[in-house]
């Protein structure tokens, strides 16, 4: 095993082209501001287009649920891609802003930023907050540090991450940043060709239950996890065997899942918890072999969501559990 490395050094913006470089990618960071608010449930009103200025505006949207309804909520995201300089954000041409607001009937103002800002941006911000005159009813500051948690929080941010820093995502799944428990990486073969699932996550884990009902009624007599195995993105769709000869008389029920999704760390929890609830309802039930492979699933997986994490922000993975005081 290799050095231990910074959790943050894991995470390199460089990969994302410059803005200012006339190479056809110069809306390269845009359009990856695009897919990750996009993969964290917003909508995108109107995609990344450059205005009159040169500067490139986009609108999303968010449902706000509330105790008497919905409402949905407009939002100017502007992007500063200064990961190569190194620079900090340190303006928001307010006049600029304002004006795209009143436009579009924006409510509020996202700067998506591979940098920090400096305090001065958000107190420009605050201050056209609380002014009367203003369109902006609210701001949300997405810098590094906030876009490196949501990376790797779901599936779908994943994939995000995967398809945008590459170099970056493999860094981070290879990482010798895990938690110390374990003596090797784990792996996990495709039945039908070997190859290890694990090594860039295009996999799939299937599990096989077999479904008995009491006669002609909907209730459940037997619901049994018969088998758990993996294949690769290649063999995905191709069945281990005709299980339906080997429990006659039953329901085989396939379910199948990416295992990209199973590493994401509110994945893995969710998850794993749900089948914890069913298998303690006794909806679900194992014979001792599908009981071993679901037992060694989990301790696979949980290498790589238990990473050790380097000073995380308060909002990082340690916070998905700041409710539970365990005694």
């Amino acid at each position: 095993m290799g050095q231990d490395v910074s959790y943050h050094s894991l995470f390199d913006f460089k990969e994302i082209s410059q803005g200012n470089v006339a190479d056809g990618n110069q809306d390269h960071f845009e359009l990856f501001a695009q897919d990750l608010l996009k993969a964290k449930g917003f909508y995108v009103e109107r995609s990344v287009t450059r205005g009159r200025d040169g500067k490139k505006d986009m609108i999303v949207s968010e449902v706000m649920k509330g105790a008497v309804g919905e409402k949905k909520v407009f939002a100017l995201v502007s992007c500063k891609h200064n990961a190569h300089s190194g620079k900090s954000v340190n303006d928001v041409i307010f006049d600029n802003v304002n004006s795209v607001l009143q436009q579009y009937d924006c409510e509020v103002f996202i700067g998506f930023y591979s940098t920090v800002v400096s305090s001065g941006v958000e107190e420009e911000l605050q201050r056209h907050k609380d002014s009367r005159a203003s369109s902006l009813k609210g701001y949300h500051i997405v810098d590094r540090s906030v876009i490196v948690e949501w990376l790797v929080e779901t599936a779908e941010t994943l994939n995000v991450f995967k398809r945008h820093m590459p170099v970056s995502y493999r860094r981070y799944i290879s990482s010798d940043s895990f938690s110390g428990v374990y003596s090797e990486v784990p792996t996990a073969a495709c039945h039908y060709c070997g190859v290890d699932v694990f090594d860039g996550f295009d996999g799939n884990v299937h599990t096989i239950r077999e479904v008995k009902y009491q006669g002609f009624s909907d209730c459940v007599e037997v619901n049994k996890i018969r088998d758990v195995y993996f294949t690769c993105s290649e063999h995905a769709d191709i069945r281990k065997c005709d299980y339906s000869q080997n429990f006659q008389g039953s329901c085989i029920v396939h379910d199948k899942s990416k295992v990209l999704s199973c590493v994401s760390p509110l994945g893995y929890i969710k998850k794993l918890m749900d089948d914890v609830r069913l298998i303690r309802s006794g909806y679900y039930s194992f014979d001792d072999d599908s009981f071993r492979k679901w037992s060694n699933l989990q301790r696979a997986l949980f290498y790589f969501v238990s990473r050790s994490v380097e000073s995380p922000s308060k909002n990082l993975f340690i916070s998905r559990f700041n409710n539970y005081h365990l005694k």
